[in-house]
């Protein structure tokens, strides 16, 4: 199992390297049967399985929201370093495609597995000031292909 500072480094990487597109370092760190629940809990829509799917989620992300972004904020882990936390704000389009975006302030709990991947993040948010109720997961993933067309 990975020890507290190990786990708040995969947390870390985990939202940076999303931030900033950096897929491949993304991916790496997922386990292959990674489950995605989103922030609209008991939502069937919102949850992704499995790591390839969630990544292509991510890609649609970045092919949806020209200005996405983000900062975080206090990162972290479980004493025995089976969790990551990281406190964040996300930069989400208001509409797909669009470049007017608003702030969303999110905890990420990522379960560690032993060999170092996260195989569950949980996501948590304060609903934003404006409705982004298309961000959901097979929404997000509709928009993309429309917009990629």
């Amino acid at each position: 199992m990975p020890t507290y500072q190990q786990s708040s480094e995969i947390g870390r990487t985990f939202w940076d390297s999303f931030i900033a597109g950096d897929i491949d370092t993304f991916a790496s760190l997922l386990a292959d049967d990674v489950v995605r629940l989103g922030p609209r809990d008991g939502n069937p829509d919102d949850v992704i399985r499995g790591k390839q799917p969630y990544v292509k989620f991510i890609r649609d992300i970045k092919a949806t929201m020209p200005a996405h972004g983000g900062r975080t904020g206090v990162v972290g882990a479980s004493p025995d370093g089976s969790w990551a936390f990281v406190h964040c704000i996300e930069v989400v389009a208001t509409s797909p495609g669009s470049t007017k975006t608003v702030d969303v302030s999110n905890v990420l709990m990522m379960r560690i597995n032993a060999a170092g991947l996260i195989d569950e993040i949980d996501i948590f948010r304060k609903e934003p000031s404006e409705d982004i109720g298309w961000t959901k997961a097979t929404e997000l993933m509709d928009a993309s292909q429309r917009i990629r067309r």
